[in-house]
């Protein structure tokens, strides 16, 4: 893997364990069965050895035998069970750490798309839609898979060179890394021929949907016969490169076994010779071959698994990236520590505020003060920055210059997350939710009269740039209109 690739694999490790996932007991209970199934693993073949070498002594332990035989059996099914139990946890990992990227995303972006003018919510939507996808083919497949076999296969090893010559260790390694590596190139190639396939298929629903959406068209220029032969042959295409794919896998897997055939025979060969020599024993030759085929099912599929994780690991670093841990750690991005308005009305200074857009003043420096309880209406011609100032005094558009404070709390000291308890901000263009309408007027539900004051603590009527001005003589017509919109929605609600 790139050092980029392990970066990314460990930011992942990090935050299954981290405190905010609450995966520690489930990532535990998980290494315990992968331990137990490596251990199963392990355990079998040596127990079909014991089994062979006692039935080949000329007088021998049926009950012994028996009972190595039985152990295989339940070991060997055992590793298949537990194997099935890991995926229930592994489900569960997956989602308790998608999950927590899920959130920290939407804290972080929900904002950001909110102060742009134009906002591509859809990168978002699709890059944690595709997450789960991408953390099941790192968790399950590179650590709870190619990881535990890994470690199972230098175990194996060990052992074999405990128990027979060093060469059969060396030669078992170099057939199964050939093995390995060739089924990495092979799920290389596979990955090409299907971006070509997926290619063909376009193109074939493409022509198809054209034609059958101009039938008319086609009809009445007498050109059925031509669009026929289009279609049929976007079709034909379609079907040759399915054909190229069908064989690219034939000749992979001819290769592929082709070095496990010549690596078995190789190895069971010198077997037969050390036996007849008495330099090991038959059980040693099922161990071999058990371990032989045990490993080299498995690495075949690890290839395409890799492949798939260096894509899976590239999303998740763009997940990463647009969902910081929030600071605080406590959920709330910390703003249980940050200062909270006093009561249901503030006083708000506003300082030299000024703002520019493309090098110019948008809103040129400006000071002012709004009484807590008042109703002030900000007054411009279209495009003078009515709501760009609107945003800033709520805490939705940085300025440039200067400064807002609420009761002497500065604003934008206050953390983004933790604004909305100084003020809100209505918009001229209301969106609504893919909800019920019932839910799209109490929206949000859970705002209540204390951190909302009844009315409108300050009206603003909005465009965009350069020279508004503020004036309080219309803070009657502005109480007014509140009055009326609050009869509105009191209306609505009914």
């Amino acid at each position: 893997m790139k050092l980029a690739a392990l970066r990314s694999l460990a930011d992942v490790v990090r935050l299954m364990v981290d405190k905010e996932t609450k995966a520690r007991k489930l990532i535990v209970a998980g290494v315990l069965i992968e331990a137990l199934t490596s251990a199963f693993m392990l355990l079998g073949p040596l127990a079909l050895k014991l089994a062979v070498d006692e039935m080949s002594r000329a007088q021998f332990d049926a009950a012994k035998a028996c009972v190595d035989i039985v152990l295989f059996a339940v070991l060997w099914s055992a590793s298949a069970v537990s194997s099935i139990a890991l995926l229930a946890y592994t489900g569960k990992i997956v989602h308790a750490t998608s999950n927590t990227l899920l959130r920290r995303a939407l804290h972080a972006q929900l904002p950001a798309l909110a102060s742009r003018a134009s906002s591509d919510s859809g990168y978002v939507q699709g890059l944690l839609e595709r997450l789960p996808y991408s953390l099941q083919v790192i968790i399950e497949g590179v650590l709870w898979k190619i990881a535990p076999v890994a470690i199972q296969l230098v175990v194996a090893l060990a052992l074999i060179a405990l128990l027979v010559p060093l060469r059969y260790a060396a030669i078992l390694f170099a057939v199964l890394a050939a093995y390995f590596v060739f089924s990495h190139l092979s799920a290389e190639q596979y990955e090409n021929s299907a971006a070509t396939t997926n290619h063909a298929a376009g193109e074939l629903s493409a022509a198809l949907g054209d034609v059958l959406a101009n039938a008319p068209r086609v009809v009445y220029n007498g050109a059925v016969p031509r669009e026929i032969d289009y279609v049929a042959a976007r079709a034909d295409a379609r079907l040759d490169v399915n054909w190229r794919r069908s064989w690219l896998l034939t000749r992979a897997a001819a290769y592929q076994y082709g070095i496990i055939a010549l690596g078995m025979a190789a190895m069971f060969v010198l077997c037969v010779r050390d036996i007849a020599a008495h330099r090991i024993t038959l059980g040693d030759f099922m161990l071999l071959q058990t371990y032989v085929l045990q490993f080299a099912l498995p690495l075949g599929a690890y290839g395409f698994v890799l492949r798939q994780a260096g894509a899976a690991l590239a999303n998740v670093r763009e997940a990463l990236a647009i969902a910081p841990r929030a600071g605080g750690g406590d959920g709330d991005g910390g703003a249980l520590a940050q200062p909270r308005p006093g009561g249901p009305a503030a006083h708000i200074a506003v300082r030299r505020l000024a703002f520019r857009r493309a090098g110019r003043f948008a809103i040129e420096p400006m000071s002012f003060d709004l009484p807590a309880g008042s109703y002030t209406a900000i007054v411009g011609h279209n495009g003078s920055g009515k709501s760009t100032l609107a945003k800033i005094v709520a805490g939705l558009l940085p300025p440039d210059e200067g400064g807002v404070a609420y009761d002497g709390v500065d604003l934008y000291g206050v953390a983004g997350d933790a604004r909305h308890r100084f003020a809100l901000y209505v918009p001229q263009d209301v969106a609504l939710l893919n909800r019920s309408l019932r839910e799209n007027v109490r929206y949000p539900r859970r705002r209540s009269p204390t951190t909302m004051p009844p009315g409108c603590s300050s009206a603003s009527r909005s465009t965009r740039t350069a020279g508004a001005s503020i004036s309080t003589a219309t803070s009657a017509k502005a109480a007014r209109a509140c009055r009326a919109a609050r009869c509105r929605r009191s209306s609505s609600s009914g």
